[in-house]
């Protein structure tokens, strides 16, 4: 997603927000009144496409840079919802009563063994997945392990930024679909992408398929949401 997108996004939901006089509609990528502001699966479906299927597959990506792509698709599109969100609350959230909700496409993670190395891996897949997207939106910044092991190609939030995609959802929604057991492996050097910025190996054995097969698996993402530990309860 480029910068300039964000300018469009803004535009399309005013065109939808100011033509609609239901209790709830949909504008595409953007769900205003009390239906969702769908982010995150846009984010994560882009992701699992260009990079995380790519690498599962043992596939080579010949075209773009997964290296970096990814972190500046997902910043321009946090950028974009700041901006619509804000234009939506000050022009139609106050006569509409409608909410802003952002759409979280979340994997849940286990511990492969008690140890501490992939207790830390666990939280470290949770902190890329999903905290990726809703600490800027919460807090106003990426997590800290994110910063870390990506460094520069991970875009930054200028101080302005940061206020403005502060705050910016009412609500949270979860699609969930596939659950790790996850272990720690040490950060590779030279050149990585988002999987192998994540220093974990969660590709030999899967808890599940489903959620509908497995309907417990997803208890702990509610309990305590994915990526932030107790930072959002």
């Amino acid at each position: 997603m480029l910068p300039q997108n964000a300018g469009r996004i803004s535009r399309h939901m005013q065109m939808c927000a100011s033509g609609s006089s239901v209790t709830g509609f949909h504008t595409g990528p953007l769900w205003m009144k009390s239906m969702w502001l769908q982010l995150g699966p846009m984010i994560m479906d882009k992701l699992h496409r260009e990079d995380v299927l790519i690498h599962l597959e043992q596939k080579k990506c010949t075209v773009g840079n997964s290296s970096v792509e990814p972190y500046i698709a997902a910043h321009n599109m946090l950028l974009a919802h700041a901006s619509a969100t804000r234009l939506y609350r000050e022009k139609y959230q106050a006569v509409q009563k409608g909410v802003v909700g952002i759409n979280i496409y979340t994997m849940w993670s286990y511990p492969l063994t008690n140890s501490t190395a992939d207790l830390e891996a666990t939280q470290r897949f949770l902190d890329f997945y999903s905290g990726w997207i809703l600490e800027p939106l919460v807090f106003g910044d990426y997590p800290s392990v994110m910063k870390k092991n990506v460094g520069s190609r991970l875009p930054s939030f200028s101080k302005v930024q940061s206020e403005a995609i502060r705050g910016t959802l009412d609500f949270i929604g979860i699609n969930h679909y596939y659950s790790f057991y996850v272990n720690d492996r040490p950060l590779e050097k030279g050149i990585r992408d988002f999987s192998l910025d994540i220093a974990a190996d969660y590709r030999g054995k899967t808890v599940c398929h489903s959620i509908h097969d497995y309907p417990f698996i997803a208890c702990n993402s509610l309990d305590t949401f994915p990526g932030t530990s107790d930072s959002f309860i």
